[in-house]
């Protein structure tokens, strides 16, 4: 199969258009080099036949895709089709992918030998990989003016400017070849591709939520400013004391702190933990204070401290971002794979957003329509699960999977931990829960807390601040000692055998410098180079986006392709790594619903066969994790606060 390598020149991006206008494509083939102007005559065409006969090569393939069918619509069957036949190549992707299985992805190391962050643009690959970079001249971003010029009348230095992309990339996909995780390349561009045309839709934001919530955060500001000033970890003037944060967070965990990334690369160069905490300590870097760090800690002035540094950035940071969602679009930026294959946002932070009440709420749908948003009951456990089911058939482990057992008789885990815990019969724990009895509802909250922090492979001592982040029956944290959080993870191997047997696994994963390597079940893509805690979480968390990638594909799909279904029409709005929200009109939102679950539960089951799932879809009025099915006459229809 011929393979051409494909770039595009383009209006500059703006707010509320991230598929600007096209002034020009140009092609390289390893021989020739060629390049055609957005109003050539047969150029729509010339696309349609490549698109279907040949291999084409992107760098960041879902831009230029989405200008291309933004300019020629008839073009996005083609560009489906071959994307469904994994004729599209990314070397974007594709380097993120080697990286991955390397050990080395989005850090490494200058000439001098210090950690830094990696750029996958054209110019950095091509450049790492010594195939020379293009030259940023004053054409780059001046592309517009040509859109009406003809061809024969480009200054040289543009023509030549264009056309350099297209033949790096070539390069560079060359180099690529052989390259591990190449295999997972389609899959990946594919959900880039989706991810990328849900920013291009955007979302919207109501003024009047954004209002309420500014003014609710500057009161909860105040509320504990003046505590963490007495504790030293904020200045009278309200900026934070990071070194001061990060000397109480060792001084109350010790030697058990959360590193940064940095942290754990200069750990590992070290070999001693107590030399990279007294390091981390005298320059006040390394130890992570963020929010989940905080929490884990179980000290109450750090879990303020790290409240109000949400505070202050949803302040500061992601209100302002929102405000721009009342007259455009917020168009966010979706990074498409992390190490464990999961996905990121940013500019402003979509999927992971301020922990603060009334955030999710200050988006809305367009005049007309509504939210219908699904997500996948107990993903993660399900995939985990899976992954067990999986290293048994490879012979990595011995027992069967007793949590898939439970997983597929459709009982509720939780509460089947917790009837061990308490050495009850499941049915006995099931009527009592069904009668609100407090010390039952406790013991399921402890047990949820452990069948989600456990897997991860968090010690005991680790798993105190994980269990503080969960409520009793009372509203109260739950608050453990050591030891009972020690006894409380023997219990949990004699609940589900296999995980003693998976964290053995694990550990013979390690490979010769101290690092560990996973292979991903069922998709077979390597991560290496990566700590204990996170081999342990890689392999079932990846599996579960995987999965809610492929499905995040194929309603995109059905939305631009399949005029017969429900789907089509509608707009992904937001991913939240297994939560799909869709635009959708209101006047169908139950068919929307429906086909959403459907489609969801068939690609993300493909993966997870032993130990399927369910997705279910709400319809609401603004996005809120409060919303409740609802369903009237046997359809859905949108819920809101309100009523």
């Amino acid at each position: 199969m011929k393979t051409v390598a494909i770039d595009t020149e383009t209006f500059l991006i703006c707010s509320g258009l991230k598929a600007p206008q096209l002034v020009c494509v140009t092609t390289y083939d390893g021989v020739d080099e060629l390049i055609f102007h957005h109003g050539e005559d047969g150029l729509e065409a010339h696309l349609a036949e490549t698109f279907r006969t040949c291999r084409t090569v992107w760098m960041n393939a879902p831009y230029d895709l989405a200008v291309l069918i933004n300019k020629f619509p008839a073009l996005t069957g083609p560009i489906f089709d071959a994307m469904d036949n994994g004729r599209i190549c990314d070397v974007m992707i594709r380097e993120m992918l080697i990286d991955i299985g390397e050990g080395r992805f989005r850090f490494g190391e200058d000439e001098d030998g210090n950690v830094r962050v990696k750029s996958y643009s054209l110019a950095a690959i091509s450049g790492r990989r010594k195939l020379g970079s293009k030259k940023y001249d004053h054409w780059r971003l001046r592309y517009h003016e040509l859109w009406d010029v003809p061809l024969e009348q480009w200054p040289d230095e543009a023509m030549f400017y264009a056309m350099t992309d297209a033949v790096l990339t070539y390069k560079v996909w060359e180099h690529q070849e052989g390259g591990p995780n190449l295999h997972d390349e389609p899959a990946q561009v594919a959900a880039h591709l989706a991810l990328h045309l849900a920013s291009c839709y955007g979302i919207r934001t109501d003024p009047d939520a954004l209002r309420d919530l500014e003014v609710r955060t500057r009161t909860n500001i105040v509320a504990i400013q003046a505590g963490l000033v007495d504790a030293g970890l904020v200045r009278p003037d309200g900026t934070r004391d990071t070194k001061a944060a990060i000397r109480r967070m060792i001084d109350k965990v010790g030697g058990d702190v959360t590193l940064t990334k940095a942290g754990l690369e200069m750990l590992h160069e070290i070999g001693d933990g107590t030399k990279a905490l007294k390091k981390a300590y005298s320059e006040g870097r390394f130890v992570s204070v963020s929010a989940d760090s905080c929490d884990m800690s179980g000290d109450s002035t750090l879990k303020d401290y790290a409240t109000y540094t949400q505070l202050r950035n949803l302040l500061t940071g992601s209100i302002k971002h929102l405000h721009r969602g009342t007259v455009l679009p917020i168009q966010t930026r979706f990074n498409p794979l992390m190490e464990t294959g999961r996905t990121s946002s940013s500019g402003p932070n979509i999927q992971n957003l301020r922990r603060a009440p009334g955030v999710r709420e200050c988006f809305v749908p367009r005049e007309g329509c509504v939210f219908v948003a699904a997500d996948y009951s107990s993903a993660e456990l399900h995939t985990l699960a899976q992954t067990c089911i999986e290293l048994q058939r490879r012979g990595e482990i011995s027992s069967p999977s007793r949590l898939a057992e439970a997983l597929n008789q459709g009982r509720d885990v939780h509460l089947w931990f917790a009837a061990a815990m308490l050495g009850l019969d499941y049915d006995r724990a099931e009527a009592l829960k069904g009668a609100n009895d407090a010390p039952m509802l406790d013991a399921r909250q402890l047990a949820k807390a452990a069948n989600f922090g456990f897997p991860g492979g968090c010690s005991a001592r680790r798993f105190v601040g994980i269990a503080a982040g969960y409520r009793d029956s009372e509203g109260n944290s739950i608050d453990l000692e050591a030891n009972e959080a020690q006894k409380l993870r023997g219990m949990w191997f004699s609940a589900w055998p296999e995980m003693r047997e998976y964290f053995d696994y694990v550990g013979r994963c390690e490979d010769e410098d101290g690092w560990y390597w996973v292979r991903q079940p069922m998709t077979d893509r390597i991560r290496r180079r990566t700590t204990y805690t996170a081999a342990c979480n890689s392999s079932f968390q990846g599996l579960c986006a995987d999965g809610a990638k492929r499905a995040l594909y194929e309603v995109t799909r059905r939305q631009f392709c399949v005029p017969a279904s429900a789907l089509y029409g509608t707009a992904v709005v937001n991913f939240v790594h297994d939560e799909i929200i869709v635009e959708s009109p209101e006047a169908r939102c139950d068919a929307v619903a429906r086909e959403l679950e459907a489609v969801m539960e068939d690609r993300f089951n493909a993966l997870v066969p032993d130990c399927p799932t369910r997705a279910e879809a709400v319809v609401m009025r603004y996005w809120s994790k409060k919303a409740k099915r609802i369903e009237h006459d046997g359809k859905l229809i949108p819920w809101s606060a309100a009523g």
